[in-house]
């Protein structure tokens, strides 16, 4: 880390998973490709004011909204910015095409890339639907956010959005500081058991499997379109995936990446599911 005089931004290293993220937007530039975006939708109407200064405290007290990624001696670093409020963009879907129109909306304004560098790296929008709904959408630049942190965000704003409906005062604590978990990496990078992970790794991963390829748009390398199948998995087996979580510390994302993985390996016809 970077030490600076008293005034001067502090620059901070990139984590190793933010670092992937900001090198697929340098092959990718001018795409959507690091964004993530949500709606989330009530059924009443929000008052803006009030959604807006809950948004606006969320943001002070959580420093990885305010993460600005630069590039020093061509490496990229980070520093955080001071908050500054935010206005909120307001848009309404009336009529019985709204749900249609509402999302011709988000789909336009989530393919709209979000700069990473020098930038803002998120995005709020209140949305009104006709007279009885409303709710807000956002999207962040991945840099800044993952999908482990929307379901926190999502419970802040409306912590903190029922609190001040109540008439409450904010309360500005802020909350744990992302550039600990930088501090941690950088601590660990520095670390034995750093070289010990290595070597093992380093010797796991000596012969490296072949690329893997079964989209059926081969031939098209830059092509980015994709799409999303959203599956219910039946509780039986929920139940059986939690029970070999616990016995065999395998989380279910680690089930089903393995999962994917051996798909992908009987679709080629290899043996290697690394």
């Amino acid at each position: 880390m970077n030490s600076n005089p008293a005034g001067e931004k502090q620059y901070y290293p990139l984590t190793h998973a933010q670092k992937r993220i900001y090198y697929d937007d340098k092959l990718y530039p001018g795409t959507a490709v690091g964004t993530q975006a949500f709606i989330i939708r009530y059924k009443k109407i929000l008052d803006i004011g009030l959604l807006q200064e809950a948004i606006n405290t969320v943001i002070m007290r959580n420093d990885g909204f305010r993460l600005r990624v630069v590039e020093r001696d061509f490496q990229p670093y980070q520093y955080v910015a001071p908050h500054k409020e935010i206005k909120l963009d307001q848009v309404e879907f009336n009529g019985c095409d709204n749900e249609l129109h509402m999302r011709e909306w988000v789909g336009r304004i989530t393919r709209e890339p979000i700069e990473i560098l020098e930038n803002q790296l998120f995005y709020f929008a209140y949305i009104k639907y006709g007279e009885k709904e409303s709710g807000y959408y956002m999207k962040f630049h991945h840099v800044a956010s993952d999908g482990w942190s929307y379901p926190l965000i999502f419970s802040e704003i409306n912590a903190v959005y029922k609190m001040l409906e109540n008439g409450g005062a904010i309360d500005e604590t802020v909350n744990l500081s992302y550039l600990s978990y930088v501090a941690e990496e950088q601590a660990y990078l520095e670390s034995e058991q750093y070289k010990k992970d290595g070597e093992f790794w380093h010797s796991e991963m000596s012969s490296l499997p072949s690329p893997l390829n079964i989209s059926p748009r081969n031939g098209e390398p830059g092509n980015l379109r994709g799409s999303v199948y959203i599956t219910t998995i039946p509780r039986d087996l929920l139940s059986q995936m939690e029970q070999f979580a616990g016995n065999y510390r395998a989380s279910i994302f680690k089930q089903v990446l393995s999962a994917l993985a051996i798909y992908g390996a009987r679709l080629s016809g290899t043996n290697d599911v690394s």
